[in-house]
C-alpha cells in the first residue's frame, strides 16, 4: 500500500512538472531561427518558384464579396481547377453546388478570356483592361490566384527594407504599381503572409498562407486566405501535382456556338 501511495505522488509530480513546463520544453525543442540576409532570402524564395514549371490543383474555396458585378454580396462555397505553366499561361474553372460551372478562364501572355456559362457570355481583353474583375467585381485576382501556390516574384533591386521581428524576417518592396510586404518564417524560410499597398500607401490585400507542403522539393502551402475592404477568400487545396506536362491545348477555351463575345 505504501509503494502504491509512492508510485502515485511520483505520477501527480510528474504530471504537475509536464504542464507547467510544457511549453517551456516546446519552446527548447523548436529549430533556432536561420540568421540570413535578404539576398539569401529572396534567393531561396525565387529558387522555389523558378523551379515551379508546371501546377494542378482542386481547392475549396469560400468566398464573400461585397462588390461584385451585379451589386448583390456574394457569399458561397465554390470548387475550383486551377492549371499553370510557366511563364504566363493559367486555366481556372470554378463550379458551384451540384458540380454548375459558373466560371471559366484562360491567360495566356497578356491575353485574357473569360467565360461566363449561364450568360453564355465570353468576355475577351487583356491584363490592363482585366475583363476578370469586371465579371466578378475583385481586382487581383490572377495575381491572388498565383499566389495560392506560392508563385511571388521577388527582386532584389526592389527591397526597400529588411528587418527581423521576433521569429520573422520582414521584407518591404517597392515595386512600379504598388508596395509588398513580406512575413518569412526565421526558421522554414516559407512565406507566411503577404500585404500588397498601392502607390500612396493604401492596403489592397493581405493573405496568410499555412500548412505547407513540398512536393519535389518546392515549397506549397495547402491553405491560404486573403483579405481586402471588399472580399475574403479562402483556399484550401484538396490536391495539388507540380511540373506535369502540359499541352498547349490545355489553354483554349470552348465555348456554345451561340455564345456572345465581347471585347474589353
Amino acid at each position: 500500500m505504501k509503494q502504491k501511495a509512492i508510485i502515485l505522488v511520483f505520477l501527480l509530480f510528474f504530471a504537475l512538472l509536464s504542464s507547467s513546463g510544457c511549453s517551456h520544453w516546446a519552446k527548447l525543442m523548436r529549430v533556432p531561427v536561420r540568421e540570413v540576409s535578404a539576398s539569401e532570402i529572396i534567393n531561396v524564395l525565387e529558387k522555389n518558384r523558378s523551379a515551379l514549371k508546371s501546377f494542378w490543383g482542386e481547392a475549396n474555396i469560400k468566398l464573400w464579396s461585397s462588390r461584385s458585378a451585379t451589386t448583390h454580396p456574394i457569399h458561397q462555397r465554390l470548387l475550383a481547377g486551377i492549371l499553370f505553366k510557366s511563364p504566363a499561361q493559367m486555366r481556372v474553372e470554378v463550379y458551384a453546388g451540384l458540380g454548375t460551372n459558373i466560371l471559366a478562364f484562360v491567360q495566356k501572355g497578356s491575353q485574357l478570356d473569360v467565360f461566363l456559362p449561364k450568360s453564355k457570355l465570353l468576355l475577351s481583353g487583356d491584363i490592363r483592361t482585366d475583363p476578370l474583375a469586371q465579371a466578378i467585381g475583385i481586382d487581383g485576382l490572377l495575381d491572388i490566384i498565383l499566389e495560392t501556390f506560392g508563385s511571388h516574384q521577388l527582386n532584389s533591386q526592389d527591397l526597400l527594407s529588411f528587418q527581423r521581428r521576433d521569429d520573422k524576417y520582414i521584407l518591404f518592396f517597392q515595386k512600379s504599381d504598388c508596395r509588398e510586404k513580406y512575413w518569412v518564417d526565421g526558421r522554414t524560410l516559407r512565406i507566411v503572409q503577404k500585404e500588397v499597398f498601392d502607390t500612396g500607401g493604401k492596403l489592397r490585400r493581405r493573405a496568410i498562407f499555412k500548412n505547407y507542403v513540398k512536393i519535389s522539393g518546392i515549397n506549397l502551402p495547402r491553405q491560404a486566405e486573403f483579405f481586402s475592404d471588399g472580399f475574403q477568400i479562402k483556399v484550401k487545396f484538396i490536391r495539388q501535382k507540380i511540373n506535369l506536362k502540359i499541352g498547349e491545348e490545355k489553354f483554349k477555351l470552348k465555348v456554345p456556338a451561340d455564345t456572345q463575345r465581347v471585347s474589353i
